[in-house]
């Protein structure tokens, strides 16, 4: 009643609310991230140490009000999800498959106990306020897809590294976004390179929704039906062999699909 009370005072029409909706959404989420990004660069000013504190302080709970604006404006939910048996140890690298740029902060909520370094394109690494001065400060590996190989191979090696000190890479197998939804066949170079530096276990992940979202307003559109799902499969333990790497991530690209196939008929 009061809803309609209000709609009739101030004359609006009730099928534009959603695209109201839509609008505050998408002034919330650009304003959250200008303002993030501010906050980082002022920091970096006077100390890039300080600024790179800020960002590891603050990621999960920047994640955390991106999906609640999300929720709140759109309806999009999030369920996050573990298999029965699955603990996860201080360190691991994780392998999932990938659907769209919402899958990194998805990712970030479903670890939230774990410093995650995500292997992203090297684009993303500018002129995406919040996210690329994230992915510089914490010194995530940013690779160049125009084939420098030596480059990749470079990141990857300071990526693996770094998690000798306790952050978790990320890696999403496939190699690219899948546009439909379905699991496209996993890689097994970059993993490779980072196990025959730190071997750690390897921890499946399953993650869901993001293809129907690629873009900023098919997220607005699709927001009121859409679920958001991640899902730790199994924790692998470390082999850094290369049959060894081979079969664990065909495993785990099985797993995926299955758990995919289960989502989709479910």
């Amino acid at each position: 009643m009061r809803t309609s009370f209000l709609l009739t005072v101030f004359k609006i029409d009730w099928r534009q609310v959603p695209v109201m909706r839509s609008i505050v959404f998408v002034i919330c989420l650009l304003g959250s991230l200008f303002y993030w990004d501010l906050q980082m660069k002022l920091l970096a000013l006077f100390s890039y140490r300080s600024a790179r504190a800020f960002a590891d302080r603050r990621l999960y709970a920047m994640a955390s009000w991106l999906f609640n604006l999300a929720h709140v404006y759109l309806g999009l939910r999030i369920v996050i999800e573990r298999s029965p048996g699955v603990e996860l140890p201080d360190r691991f690298v994780v392998v999932a498959n990938h659907q769209s740029l919402i899958d990194i902060v998805a990712v970030v909520l479903a670890l939230p106990c774990h410093p995650v370094r995500f292997v992203a394109k090297k684009e993303l690494g500018h002129w995406f306020p919040a996210v690329s001065m994230v992915l510089r400060l914490q010194r995530h590996a940013l690779i160049d897809r125009s084939g420098n190989r030596e480059a990749t191979m470079r990141e990857l090696d300071r990526l693996a590294r770094r998690s000798r000190g306790g952050t978790c890479p990320v890696i999403f197998a496939e190699g690219t976004r899948s546009r439909t939804g379905e699991v496209l066949p996993f890689q097994t170079g970059a993993i490779r390179r980072i196990v025959s530096i730190n071997s750690l276990p390897i921890v499946a992940m399953a993650i869901d929704g993001g293809h129907r979202v690629s873009r900023l307003m098919e997220l607005s559109a699709r927001g009121a039906h859409l679920v958001y799902r991640t899902r730790l499969l199994k924790v692998f333990p470390a082999d850094s062999s290369k049959g060894g790497v081979a079969a664990t991530l065909k495993q785990a690209e099985s797993m995926v699909r299955g758990q995919l196939e289960e989502w989709h008929c479910g």
